[in-house]
């Protein structure tokens, strides 16, 4: 009964004319059923752990730091299925100007790498493929509408940071956009159990 008066962000009646986005209506979602059931995030919560290396070999700087996560979003241009995107997920990536607060007597600024891993997988998963992204060139939102591969299961034990053990999901519900990146609607499929 609660989610009938369910108001958006600003306060306001949910409009249901309105483009909504489902990632947002997601974390809608599990803000009201968290104001309900306190531990209801926790089946989706992991933790992901980010590795931070100097690009400079004159410069020793490691760190790390942990980030809890409900949704594990994964890049689709230019791949082919779940396992390209796996081997993006884990690829570093390099940011210039880091900056270091008194590292062994060392403070400014230095380029590192970025390493992403998975700590800590949830009990339930949820992939959030990236089908929407900001073209510069034309100054508008664009859906990209190339085929895309996934199993049933899926083993995230290739970006999980302990890749010995398997970490097996089973699918069990898809949400699919129909339309284009200005407007469409939102199908949900779901496997019954035992079927």
């Amino acid at each position: 009964p609660f989610v009938q008066h369910w108001n958006g962000w600003d306060g306001k009646p949910i409009n249901p004319r309105e483009q909504q986005d489902a990632v947002e209506f997601l974390q809608m979602l599990f803000g009201r059923m968290e104001e309900k059931m306190p531990s209801f995030k926790s089946l989706f919560e992991g933790t992901f752990q980010y590795h931070f290396k100097s690009c400079d070999s004159n410069i020793a700087y490691e760190n790390d730091t942990f980030d809890n996560f409900t949704m594990l979003s994964l890049e689709v241009k230019g791949m082919n299925c779940i396992e390209d995107s796996f081997r993006m997920f884990v690829e570093p990536e390099v940011f210039n100007d880091y900056k270091v607060d008194d590292f062994n007597g060392f403070s400014g600024k230095i380029d590192v790498e970025k390493y992403s891993m998975i700590k800590k997988a949830p009990e339930i998963l949820i992939i959030q493929l990236k089908r929407f992204e900001y073209n510069l060139s034309t100054c508008q939102r664009e859906k990209l509408n190339s085929k895309y591969m996934f199993d049933y299961e899926i083993d995230l034990a290739p970006i999980m940071i302990d890749k010995e053990e398997p970490v097996i999901y089973e699918l069990f519900g898809i949400q699919m956009h129909s339309g284009f990146a200005t407007g469409g609607h939102y199908f949900s499929y779901i496997k019954y159990p035992n079927s």
